[in-house]
């Protein structure tokens, strides 16, 4: 009877292929439900390749600034998000969501609701350890990760930042320190030194994108001081004793590592947690600060782009 049905089958031209599942992940936003609020989401493309999941940074900036990345779309879909109280996600306000289980479990919830069986992971600056705390989940389906800009071991934080802060003019370094230590972080001359630190390593383009602008104007002060600190020199929320250096050479996947040459992570920093993990590269970027898609945006998608294809399942 078998061979029967098998003759039938050939000569009736159906497929003894498994049937194929059909993709549902489609163009456009939208928001998906999360403990706390909802959170918003954007698929650009509808390339053929594995997803890529992008995570943006702290704190409320949202994705905004991480629009370069779409231009992967015609390689692979792009999915963006905005954390709770981030960009044009909901904004409860509530610090008990301002924690990394919360983080993780939205990652959880936004696969489940768009299908995303396959992804890669790209990860940027706070997002590169909201990527790490995931992958040690061991979620199924990742297929590779790279991490931009990361701070894997706040305690390397205070030496790199120094440095930063050793290179600027005198009177910018004075205004820093003083006014972080006294608390007056209101004050015109600490506000006139922070710019002058973030236009020489956050983003050294002149002027600064649009997309960048709204990230800037979406900053929430009092996630990022309930999470890393009100200022820059000092880390007193509860990130101050972040490390994964332990944890890192479990994570097996290829893993392209990024940082620019002024970045708030050093270049010594980006080559220990390079060492740690087993399989990764990394790419510097001569021009670039803290946000080396906003400084060099066409070599940077290119460098994301080659290392993508080459990790392709």
């Amino acid at each position: 009877m078998r061979l029967l049905a098998l003759v039938l089958a050939l000569m009736s031209g159906a497929s003894l292929l498994p049937a194929q599942t059909t993709p549902t992940l489609r163009e456009g936003e939208g928001f998906v439900a999360v403990p706390g609020g909802r959170i918003w989401y954007r698929v650009v493309g509808h390339g053929p390749k594995t997803p890529l999941l992008v995570i943006h940074g702290c704190c409320g900036v949202g994705s905004y600034y991480l629009t370069p990345l779409a231009a992967l779309g015609d390689d692979r879909p792009v999915v963006f998000y905005d954390q709770i109280d981030n960009g044009r996600s909901d904004h409860p306000g509530d610090t008990t969501l301002w924690r990394m289980p919360h983080f993780i479990d939205e990652i959880k919830v936004l696969r489940e609701a768009l299908g995303l069986k396959d992804i890669d992971v790209l990860g940027h600056s706070w997002g590169a350890n909201v990527a790490v705390d995931y992958l040690l989940t061991k979620p199924p389906g990742v297929h590779a990760l790279i991490l931009a800009g990361p701070e894997l071991d706040m305690s390397r934080y205070f030496a790199d930042i120094a440095r930063l802060v050793d290179a600027l003019p005198a009177g910018a370094q004075r205004a820093l320190i003083v006014h972080e230590r006294n608390g007056t972080l209101s004050s015109p001359e600490y506000r006139e030194a922070l710019g002058q630190f973030y236009h020489a390593y956050l983003a050294r383009q002149t002027p600064w994108s649009a997309s960048l602008d709204s990230s800037v104007a979406h900053v929430n002060p009092a996630m990022n001081a309930y999470i890393y600190g009100p200022g820059v020199l000092d880390v007193t929320g509860w990130m101050k004793d972040y490390d994964r250096s332990r944890e890192l050479p479990s994570i097996t996947l290829p893993t392209l590592i990024t940082v620019g040459r002024y970045d708030f992570t050093s270049v010594p920093s980006t080559y220990y947690y390079h060492n740690l993990l087993p399989n990764s590269r990394m790419t510097m970027f001569e021009r670039s600060g803290h946000l080396m898609m906003q400084d060099e945006p066409e070599w940077y998608v290119s460098v994301v782009r080659s290392f993508l294809n080459q990790s392709e399942p």
